[in-house]
């Protein structure tokens, strides 16, 4: 089995998640353990796009019943 920085598609997605991490971080927002571990899942090429945003979409969604859904980004300002 190759290494995860062999596998195709695997630096552009590891690039763009970097980039939107950075985005968050200059907003003072920062992902939970939970975000953390699905974007890893993205980024090793375990999950599609389509799929991530899929299931980001159910988790988020108005009236659902996830118990990540009021806290998947810490907001507090940082000290």
């Amino acid at each position: 089995m190759a290494a995860k920085e062999e596998r195709p598609g695997y630096q552009e997605r590891r690039e763009s998640t970097i980039d939107i991490m950075a985005s968050w971080s200059l907003e003072g927002m920062e992902p939970t353990p939970e975000v953390l571990a699905r974007i890893r899942a993205y980024v090793n090429g375990e999950v599609s796009l389509e799929e991530a945003i899929a299931r980001a979409k159910a988790l988020y969604a108005p009236g659902s019943t996830s118990p990540v859904n009021t806290a998947a980004v810490n907001t507090a300002p940082r000290e």
